[in-house]
């Protein structure tokens, strides 16, 4: 797995050094696409001794039972759904067949000797959660190594940083992908074809959200070939009922989640895409659309507001009918 961690020399070298005698918790800092997240997994490989091609295969795919990975399901992190059981009066959105942190850092491994317990995006802990969370990074259980990662560590609580041993990556720029390319083309595309028209509108908005649905396609493939393989290795392990269920409800989330990020990623991306054809009218560059300025200003700031929308989950369908209604029709 140490392969797919490409430029990071210096932090796979301080990660596999570690592997033999880890610390308690460590803190890896990257932006997406930098390798942190596959490191991370290696690093957990090693650390639990994966050392076989089903074990390694189901540490990359995050459904090994001694490597739970976590992240938060709405906005931020909450006591009630990612943490811990939910109390008396909160409300809890989560799944409770599915693991929550704290219980999860306590309890014993299921193969192993050791486990790894791992928080994606732990910048999104609020402080009310970060404290709760304090001692048992502090001092897990000796058999359990915690991992926070996040591309963001000033968002961390000063003591939550200070327990762990921090790994930082450097920057990668984004890869994109020919199915991203299409996707940024289409987005593009769809600038010159703007005329005013509310039928014309209609009929862009759906085009859009169509590309979006094939942008994150692949992930979907993924995600049933995924759980055909997690199940039959559940069968050929001879997995307790109990730990079978809890290993699907896992995969199953993280496919969740995982495919509203490709959504996210795609959404992004293609507005990105669209917003670079306005600032280019607004440059005067060659062969911008003929689009009034004042207007084409107006379109940058209906593609920002659009990619601020997305962070509060919004209907993608209605999201795009309203930055089409937005766009000025091409001179």
């Amino acid at each position: 797995m140490w392969d797919e961690v490409i430029g990071q020399e210096r932090a796979v070298k301080t990660l596999r050094a570690a592997s033999g005698h880890p610390s308690h918790a460590y803190l890896l800092v990257g932006t997406r696409g930098s390798g942190a997240l596959e490191a991370a997994r290696a690093f957990a490989c090693e650390v639990i001794g994966a050392t076989d091609d089903r074990s390694v295969s189901l540490v990359s795919r995050g459904a090994h039972p001694d490597v739970v990975e976590f992240e938060p399901t709405t906005a931020t992190y909450t006591l009630a759904n990612e943490i811990r059981a939910p109390r008396s009066g909160e409300t809890a959105r989560r799944d409770p067949g599915l693991p929550r942190v704290l219980p999860e850092i306590h309890r014993a491994p299921v193969e192993g000797v050791r486990k790894v317990v791992m928080l994606r995006d732990a910048d999104r802990m609020e402080p009310t959660v970060a404290n709760a969370l304090l001692k048992s990074i502090e001092e897990p259980p000796p058999r359990t190594i915690v991992m926070l990662l996040t591309d963001r560590p000033e968002g961390l609580l000063a003591t939550i940083r200070s327990r762990c041993q921090r790994v930082d990556f450097a920057y990668a720029p984004p890869v994109y992908t020919p199915a991203m390319d299409t996707l940024r083309a289409v987005f593009a595309d769809v600038v010159a074809q703007v005329d005013g028209r509310a039928a014309t509108t209609v009929k862009l908005a759906e085009e859009l959200e169509a590309a979006l649905d094939g942008a994150a396609s692949a992930s979907e493939r993924a995600a049933t070939e995924e759980l055909t393989v997690l199940d039959a290795d559940i069968e050929a392990r001879g997995y307790q009922p109990r730990t079978a269920a809890s290993l699907r409800r896992r995969l199953a989330e993280r496919q969740k989640q995982e495919l509203r990020r490709a959504k996210t990623d795609a959404l992004i991306e293609g507005i990105g895409a669209m917003e670079s054809v306005y600032l280019e009218v607004l440059t005067g560059a060659p062969g911008a659309p003929t689009v009034n300025a004042a207007r084409a200003a107006d379109a940058v700031d209906a593609c920002r507001a659009a990619r601020q929308a997305d962070e509060f989950n919004p209907n993608v369908g209605s999201l795009l009918l309203r930055l089409v209604s937005h766009l000025p029709a091409v001179a």
